[in-house]
C-alpha cells in the first residue's frame, strides 16, 4: 500500500520521455520539420534552451525514480535540474528581448518564490531533514 505522500511508479515515465525527446530534438538527432505559418520564441528547436528543459525533465524523471533510495542522489540529480530548469527561464524573461518591462517583472515574481523553494528545499535535503 502506497502512503499518502508518495508518487504513483509510473510517474517518472513521462518526464523521462519527454526530457530525452527534446535533448534528442534539440541536438538534432530526431527530425524536426518546422510548421510554415507558425512563429514562436525559438526559430527551431536547436537551441540550448531546449537542451536545457529537456534535461532538466529527464532529471526530473530520474529524482522521482532515484532520489528515494539514496538522498546524495537526490542532491546531485537537483542540482542539475534546478540550473537546468532556471537557465532558460532567465534567458527568455531577461536577455531574449522578447518580453516587455510589465512581463518581465511579472514573470520574476514567481520564479524567485519557485527558486527559493527549490534552493531551501535542497538545503533541507543536504541536511537530512
Amino acid at each position: 500500500m502506497k502512503g499518502p505522500n508518495e508518487a504513483p511508479r509510473w510517474l517518472p515515465l513521462p518526464f523521462l520521455a519527454i526530457g530525452t525527446y527534446l535533448v534528442l530534438l534539440s541536438l538534432g538527432v530526431l527530425p524536426y520539420a518546422p510548421h510554415p505559418t507558425k512563429r514562436g520564441i525559438l526559430d527551431g528547436p536547436q537551441h540550448w534552451q531546449i537542451t536545457c528543459i529537456g534535461i532538466a525533465f529527464a532529471g526530473a524523471g530520474l529524482s522521482l525514480l532515484l532520489a528515494k533510495r539514496n538522498r546524495w542522489i537526490g542532491v546531485l540529480l537537483a542540482l542539475i535540474t534546478l540550473p537546468a530548469f532556471v537557465a532558460p527561464i532567465v534567458w527568455l524573461l531577461y536577455f531574449s528581448g522578447k518580453l516587455g518591462l510589465a512581463e518581465q517583472i511579472l514573470a520574476s515574481v514567481p520564479m524567485v518564490l519557485g527558486v527559493t523553494g527549490a534552493v531551501l528545499g535542497l538545503i533541507q535535503t543536504i541536511r537530512g531533514k
